[in-house]
């Protein structure tokens, strides 16, 4: 028995329409499904997938054979397609989750399971087939927050913090964040000669090419591919929507606004308000709030390496609630709060009108902190490129949904985007990937000020008034350094010595940003430890304050001190630091006992002097004198001396 296409969409429509909101307690349906047990070698029916606009199309295939136990107690369907250019594209990227029918005994057309993988390089178009009994077993219901947001892995706020096991650095983490914008991943290499998932396509709208071409390497290891495609515009709410049913496109949206990234797949089954597709894995992160809606196939470009479908977003429909090894599944309906990120691009020397870019940021374990970089890529460098000289002056705000929120000001020099994103992006991870609580944005809001000029400098050297001085005395000299094609310029500086200074040779530390972090990191690692969510972000804040236009003078003292959690305790006693040394207690830390001062500039500067000084409390006996004024020291771009 043979039914059209038109006669046999209307009626699986009319059936999902009519069919419970909520999910079946048994999805699976004989007379509608088929069991990959009743699939045979030669056994033949057809698919339907979106290949252009909106219009849902059938091609034709027949069963190869049956890959049991393929995955761990599941079994694939292998099938030879045919028609709709399939002969000269292969399997194609995007039709992931189309649904394939075969013909029973009867000739009554059941759905067997989703298109969902293939040969990379293959000649044939040869695919997988994800059976749907094992796709309907995921559930669609939406989850709690609590669910998402992983409180069960809280650590109690009743138990005392020195008996706390997880103790998570947030500078080694902090260090580790910021290399995925600098260092690309490793692409995934696909073995030809392996059936595989398909690849996700991953349709951006408002990026140029070259934006493109340098983010898709931070992007090679996962299963995503990027392709630059046209949104489809804002939708009309005169308009009607496009219908969610089997085979026509799903669209996952992790970015929208100025800049739009989706996710486009295939639904492969909808009963009632219940959507499953895909066929595999999105990102493989089980319980998820992912918004999704119908969408349009603005082409299919047809590759040696694999083929793909440009897809565009038509309107949200409601949420993906699972994203599971055999599918994605949701509910049609109400859709996932966004995080709505602002920036406001202004180039100091007025050359160009502020401008201001909106995005709506998904909620999704993996991709939030990744589209915010990207967010910041577009706005920063999208409509122009920057001065090839530059410095980049940004001031953020990440609002958490906890309540928290995070600042983060500073100044990079000839970083470029990717450096900006890293900044940025890097407080939105931190909540996410965390061993505490996982805690998403609420809203993320800034500034960025680009100068068509290198704001940097070079510290050449560093020269003391004198070696010898008194407690409490001020130390006095200058620094010499190179701003960025200038001549050397030379700065006084000052650092007053504490009162209480033993006699002997100390070192004093005239440095850039980045020694001052490493030798904080090092020697005063417990500024850093976090042991709950609280302290997480009180540490990302410390971080945080560490500017870039600043140089560090820094006294170090010979006896470190103790730290209990996050209280300094540098001149506790001999005995009572041996006593909290061998306590056993999980938030007790060794401290380096440093005196820092640090010295605003308009400058980044790079490098640093160490320099020795003497301290005597009364030499040949005579009488101390009181310090004098410290120096005040301009904050603005030193000046270079007058010509005599």
């Amino acid at each position: 028995m043979n039914i059209s296409l038109p006669v046999l969409t209307t009626l699986l429509a009319s059936v999902a329409w009519s069919a419970p909101a909520s999910q079946p307690t048994n999805a699976f349906d004989p007379s509608r499904h088929m069991h990959v047990d009743e699939v045979k070698a030669g056994m033949k029916g057809y698919g339907l997938s979106v290949f252009q606009g909106s219009k849902i199309e059938k091609f034709d295939v027949e069963v190869v054979s049956i890959l049991r136990n393929f995955n761990p107690k599941r079994d694939v369907v292998l099938i030879r397609c045919k028609g709709q250019n399939l002969e000269h594209t292969g399997s194609i990227q995007g039709m992931s989750g189309s649904p394939i029918y075969l013909a029973d005994q009867t000739g009554k057309p059941r759905m067997i399971g989703a298109f969902a993988y293939g040969f990379p390089f293959a000649k044939d178009p040869i695919a997988g087939v994800q059976p749907i009994q094992y796709m309907l077993e995921l559930p669609t219901s939406p989850h709690t927050e609590a669910e998402l947001d992983g409180v069960a892995g809280k650590i109690p706020e009743r138990l005392p913090s020195s008996r706390r096991s997880i103790h998570f650095s947030v500078a080694q983490a902090a260090t580790q964040y910021r290399s995925f914008w600098t260092t690309p991943g490793q692409p995934l290499i696909r073995d030809a000669t392996q059936l595989s998932p398909l690849a996700t396509p991953l349709s951006v709208s408002g990026m140029s090419s070259r934006q493109l071409q340098e983010l898709m390497p931070l992007f090679g290891a996962s299963n995503l591919t990027l392709l630059q495609s046209g949104g489809s515009g804002e939708s009309s709410t005169d308009d009607l929507p496009i219908a969610i049913e089997p085979g026509s496109a799903l669209c996952a949206p992790v970015l929208t606004g100025d800049v739009q990234l989706v996710a486009t797949g295939t639904a492969t089954e909808v009963i009632g308000d219940n959507v499953w597709g895909f066929g595999h894995p999105f990102n493989g992160d089980g319980p998820i709030a992912l918004p999704f809606g119908s969408g349009r196939i603005n082409g299919i470009v047809a590759a040696l390496t694999a083929s793909y479908k440009l897809g565009a977003l038509d309107r949200v429909r409601g949420t993906l609630s699972t994203d599971q090894s055999v599918g994605v599944a949701g509910r049609l309906g109400d859709s996932p709060r966004t995080a709505p990120i602002d920036i406001e691009l202004i180039y100091a020397d007025g050359s160009v009108p502020p401008e201001k870019y909106h995005f709506n940021l998904a909620m999704h374990p993996t991709f939030s902190w990744q589209m915010t970089g990207i967010a910041m890529i577009s706005a920063v460098s999208g409509a122009r490129e920057l001065p090839r000289s530059h410095t980049l002056d940004f001031d953020f705000t990440v609002e958490y949904s906890n309540g928290r929120k995070i600042h983060s000001k500073n100044r990079v020099v000839n970083g470029g985007p990717r450096t900006l994103a890293s900044e940025i992006a890097m407080p939105v991870q931190m909540g996410i990937d965390n061993p505490f609580q996982k805690i998403m944005p609420a809203k993320i809001s800034g500034k960025v000020i680009v100068t068509p000029t290198a704001l940097s400098a070079t510290l050449v050297t560093a020269k003391l008034n004198k070696q010898k001085y008194r407690p409490g005395d001020v130390v006095s000299g200058h620094i010499f350094y190179r701003p960025f094609r200038e001549d050397e310029v030379t700065m006084p500086f000052d650092f007053t010595l504490p009162s209480d200074l033993p006699d002997g040779a100390y070192q004093l530390i005239v440095g850039d940003a980045d020694r001052h972090s490493s030798e904080e990191f090092s020697g005063n690692a417990w500024k850093f430890i976090s042991t709950d969510v609280d302290t997480l972000l009180d540490s990302l804040q410390t971080l945080n304050s560490i500017r870039r236009d600043a140089l560090y003078v820094k006294l170090v003292r010979p006896n470190e001190g103790i730290a209990v959690g996050r209280t300094a305790m540098p001149k506790l006693p001999a005995s009572r630091k041996a006593l909290l040394m061998s306590s056993g207690r999980g938030d007790v830390a060794v401290m380096s006992n440093v005196d820092v001062k640090i010295i605003p500039t308009s400058l980044v500067f790079q490098g640093s002097a160490d320099l020795s000084i003497t301290i005597e409390a009364n030499p040949h006996g005579e009488q101390s004198v009181k310090p004098a004024a410290p120096a005040t020291l301009p904050s603005g771009p030193p000046q270079r001396p007058a010509s005599p």
